[in-house]
């Protein structure tokens, strides 16, 4: 299987971890909290960019974590998280810049967004996060 369409893969499985973590801990988890669902919200955020990290990790760039020893591993969860926090900031400017821009509306320009942050994370994934150099360091 391509290493692109694992990444989609992985990506969609994100959005149901996120989904799920944040129905459970806005109905459930949570309840009585004072800013219950913002903070559900960010936990689905948290956990779901865990779980994308481990399975980019273990099964898109699977190839490429051998000899991986504790330190590396947490390097690149740590540049999955600020990646993931740029390609956040990029999607909300993006689907700005797509409705004022571009004049689209709402749905067409969120859409938009993602698609180019996506191939902007594939690439910072790739070159970045997952790379054989950084996982030699």
């Amino acid at each position: 299987m391509s290493r692109i369409l694992k990444f989609g893969l992985v990506g969609a499985s994100g959005v149901l971890v996120n989904l799920a973590v944040v129905w459970l801990g806005s109905e459930w988890l949570l309840r009585g909290v004072p800013g219950r669902v913002e903070l559900a919200v960010a936990l689905g955020i948290l956990v779901s960019i865990f779980t994308n990290f481990v399975l980019n990790q273990a099964w898109t760039w699977g190839d490429r974590r051998e000899h991986l020893g504790v330190r590396a591993i947490t390097v690149r969860l740590a540049r999955y998280y600020i990646l993931a926090g740029a390609g956040g900031v990029l999607q909300w400017v993006a689907a700005w810049a797509g409705r004022e821009v571009l004049g689209l509306d709402t749905l067409p320009a969120s859409a938009l967004a993602i698609a180019i942050t996506t191939a902007a994370n594939y690439v910072g994934s790739a070159r970045w996060v997952f790379s054989r150099e950084q996982a030699a360091q």
